[in-house]
């Protein structure tokens, strides 16, 4: 087990491929511009109202697009604040398009933004947020980690520099 116990089983709710309940996305980072992408096409079963895509399940989705947009620049960092804005109701069964961007990099704290946008970019939700950066030797633990078991960092779903989203439902 590594340090904070992180990463090991890939079971990540968002991105972890272990996981039988889990949204499976697969996050590709664009070394070109900086961003994370993903994709994603909500079923019925992530709906709060009818037709609607649950919040929660949004949020999650944007704090992993953050995490994962770190993670793969080399940051180990875990959300210290996140902060959301929903600028439309998301419908179930929309192709979405998931964005992920580091901001500023301090010393112990690195900030992120990100957003889902509809295959046409129409923002529809967004987030920025406050991370945590983690010591060194538990970067040096999770990457030993992922060695071991052949999960991909962070959670088990990313990839490296891609410019297309991968649409994984």
């Amino acid at each position: 087990m590594n340090a904070l116990g992180l990463y090991e089983e890939d079971h990540c709710f968002v991105c972890g491929t272990q996981n039988p309940i889990g949204l499976h996305l697969k996050f590709q980072f664009d070394s070109a511009t900086g961003i994370t992408h993903a994709a994603f096409v909500p079923g019925r079963n992530h709906q709060g109202y009818d037709g609607v895509v649950h919040g929660g399940i949004l949020a999650s989705i944007l704090d992993d697009a953050m995490a994962n947009c770190l993670w793969l620049r080399g940051i180990p960092a875990v959300t210290a604040k996140m902060e959301l804005r929903y600028r439309e109701p998301v419908p179930v069964g929309e192709h979405l398009l998931i964005h992920g961007r580091l901001v500023k990099e301090r010393s112990k704290l690195a900030h992120a933004e990100s957003w889902i946008t509809t295959a046409t970019g129409v923002r529809l939700v967004e987030a920025t947020g406050t991370f945590v950066k983690l010591p060194q030797q538990v970067k040096d633990s999770a990457v030993a980690e992922r060695h071991n078991t052949g999960a991909q960092q962070p959670c088990g779903s990313v990839s490296p520099a891609s410019k297309n989203p991968t649409n994984t439902a």
